[in-house]
């Protein structure tokens, strides 16, 4: 799976990723479109993120993102949002 920020998004932000109710990722800090300074270097996207394999059947998969104090960030924040690409592999019978 690969995550990359939104357009609108005015705060660095880092995604926790969660499979069914734990945690599994946590990413690296990720820039807004609108950083400046230091945290324009950060990336606006995640590298690939590999996930161990589950057993067969229905899994939750969640994501929370976590600001960085700067940008638009000032103590409140209205949320957050991108774009999360999902690829999943089917094991061959055992």
């Amino acid at each position: 799976m690969t995550f990359k920020v939104h357009d609108a998004n005015c705060a660095s932000i880092r995604i926790h990723v969660q499979l069914d109710g734990r945690e599994v990722h946590v990413s690296d800090w990720l820039a807004a479109p609108s950083d400046t300074g230091p945290l324009a270097n950060l990336p606006k996207g995640t590298d690939v993120i590999y996930l161990e394999p589950e057993a067969p059947g229905m899994h939750t998969l969640g994501l929370q993102g976590e600001i960085q104090e700067g940008g638009c960030y000032q103590g409140l924040f209205g949320g957050w949002g991108g774009t999360l690409v999902l690829t999943t592999t089917i094991a061959p019978d055992q």
